[in-house]
């Protein structure tokens, strides 16, 4: 499990993000570990692909994508002992980034982020303090949240 414990710090930050390296690890071990000790995590691109797929990839279920990963998110967090916020893991972040979607994805976790402690489970590269991209094309394809204070959080044992 990483290392997360609930500070008076958090709460007065504007942005509630960290983020975990997972580039050595097993996704699939990660995702089962999380589980087994009940945090909330959610598979993003499996989700909106999902959602696109029930609605045929309309525009109209493109431009809601925004909305429904919100939605889902808020549905999926749990307020764990000893916070008063919800949080949630999010991995698999990719498919937040094709252009087709449209979807300004560094603007839209910031904006969850207010309410919601999000950390992201990332196996790719991050130029810290917070610019996640897969080494390649990183100034197309990226998450820059650099601005946002995101915290970097270690695993408190291995897998």
């Amino acid at each position: 499990m990483f290392v997360l414990e609930p500070s008076p710090t958090y709460r007065t930050l504007r942005y509630k993000l960290g983020w975990v390296d997972i580039r050595d690890k097993d996704v699939a071990q990660v995702e089962t570990f999380l589980k087994q000790n009940d945090m909330p995590l959610l598979d993003v691109g499996k989700f909106i692909a999902t959602e696109l797929s029930k609605k045929n990839a309309s525009p109209s279920a493109q431009s809601d994508i925004s909305k429904i990963l919100d939605k889902k998110i808020k549905e999926d967090c749990q307020i764990l002992d000893g916070w008063n916020q919800p949080l949630i893991c999010l991995y698999n972040l990719g498919l937040l980034l094709d252009p087709e979607l449209n979807i300004q994805a560094s603007n839209l976790l910031m904006d969850i982020s207010k309410n919601t402690y999000l950390i992201l489970l990332w196996d790719y590269f991050c130029d810290e303090p917070g610019f996640f991209h897969w080494g390649f094309q990183k100034q197309t394809f990226n998450l820059d949240l650099s601005n946002t204070g995101i915290l970097k959080i270690p695993f408190k044992n291995d897998i």
